[in-house]
């Protein structure tokens, strides 16, 4: 089994060759953390943060009998990288926004003005429904967030073929990427655990790629999610 120290040394090795954990304000916090060994197991926790989020981390007995010894340790640091982010950190995490990337209001904008699409789709409606339900969730979800400001702004499907929605003013600060949304509707492809703490999601997103989000484009815009509570933490 293997010690907390080794366990620490571990974990530092992994936020080294990880892009994000390794950027200077995450690798500053990272070594500000005094590891406090417990010779006796007087919680059920195997590591935990200060509970009023100093920076300090109680490591208990238990740790190194656990598999996932430096998920347990990361996941306690990243909980503290969510606490330095305060408010704003918070809120982009209880409502997992991000923004849309251009390359997705580019599909939107081809299935609007594409022939072949629109010989088959008569309503919105109808083109939402030409996206796969694997691999696009976010795709989807953003061309829902589109489509809504279309009807809430009356432009009727038959004269949305000329509309750039990059352009066209109710949907310009969204579809250049100055307006968030939330992920929060594609949360069941995420596990509860990860999902519901930072800690967890910021500790896969290191060791794992977050892989144990079971939808591509999900994945990639949580992972998106991570980054951004992460820089809010500087």
């Amino acid at each position: 089994m293997p010690s907390p120290r080794e366990l620490i040394k571990a974990a530092t090795d992994i936020l080294h060759n990880n892009e994000v954990g390794r950027e200077g304000h995450v690798l500053d916090f990272w070594r500000s953390i005094e590891w406090i060994e417990h010779k006796t197991q007087v919680l059920k926790s195997h590591a935990e943060l200060s509970r009023t989020n100093d920076a300090y981390v109680n490591l208990y007995p238990s740790l190194t009998k656990q598999p996932d010894g430096v998920l347990l340790v990361l996941r306690e640091f990243g909980i503290f990288l969510k606490a330095k982010g305060g408010e704003r950190a918070e809120r982009v995490w209880e409502n997992k926004l991000t923004t849309p990337d251009s390359a997705d209001i580019d599909v939107l904008a081809d299935k609007l003005r594409d022939p072949a699409v629109r010989a088959k789709a008569a309503t919105y409606d109808d083109v939402i429904a030409t996206y796969p339900e694997q691999g696009h969730a976010v795709q989807r979800l953003i061309a829902i967030h589109i489509v809504n400001a279309l009807r809430l702004h009356h432009m009727p499907y038959a004269d949305s073929e000329g509309v750039d929605i990059k352009t066209w003013g109710p949907s310009t600060e969204f579809a250049t990427g100055r307006k968030c949304f939330s992920l929060n509707p594609l949360m069941a492809y995420v596990p509860r655990d990860v999902c519901d703490c930072f800690g967890w999601a910021f500790a896969e997103f290191i060791v794992n790629n977050c892989d144990c989000v079971v939808e591509t484009s999900t994945r990639y815009a949580f992972k998106k999610v991570v980054r951004q509570v992460v820089q809010r933490s500087a």
